[in-house]
């Protein structure tokens, strides 16, 4: 295995009396590591965001997208850290921008499907359910991952209504 673990302070007088020192892995330490499994990781690396701040995003952005009388970067930015000190002031910012542009999408799919379920345009009719759909799943949040392989339903072949699909983004 290639891991090096230990330390031993190299031999010459002139690092003895520095804080110089080298990784060691003995046929032992090697051994021990082989026996830990793939499991054992010297050192913890995490690998996405901490559960605490993946808990607290969704209370701090349903309250940053209530305060319309400061509805600016900096300002909503200062309410986070104000607010929710727990969220580090290097992701405030992407928080806010997130949040905005999120809720920007989301009232202009809502307007579009509004304005737009009575139309005598079929494709305008059409485009309102997609926009109303998209919301709709939206609304159940984020999900855990399938287990299975399979992870979207396939429509059945034959049937041009269920394969034909109509991409709400390129009529935005």
């Amino acid at each position: 295995m290639s891991s090096d673990v230990g330390v031993e302070r190299a031999s010459n007088s002139s690092s003895r009396s520095s804080s110089a020192t080298r990784p060691i892995t003995s046929d032992r330490q090697a051994q021990d590591l082989s026996r830990a499994g793939p499991c054992f990781q010297e050192s913890y690396e995490p690998t996405g965001l901490p559960t605490m701040l993946c808990s607290i995003i969704p209370s701090a952005v349903n309250e940053l997208l209530e305060q319309h009388q400061n509805y600016n970067l900096h300002d909503l930015a200062n309410f986070l850290g104000a607010f929710f000190p727990e969220i580090p002031a290097k992701y405030r910012e992407v928080v806010v921008l997130s949040a905005t542009a999120a809720a920007n999408r989301a009232a202009s799919l809502h307007i579009l499907s509004e304005k737009n379920k009575q139309s005598h345009d079929p494709m305008k009719r059409r485009v309102a359910a997609e926009a109303a759909s998209t919301l709709s799943f939206w609304g159940l949040g984020l999900r855990p991952p399938m287990r299975s392989s399979v992870s979207q339903m396939q429509p059945q072949a034959g049937n041009p209504e269920e394969t034909e699909t109509v991409n709400v983004a390129e009529i935005l």
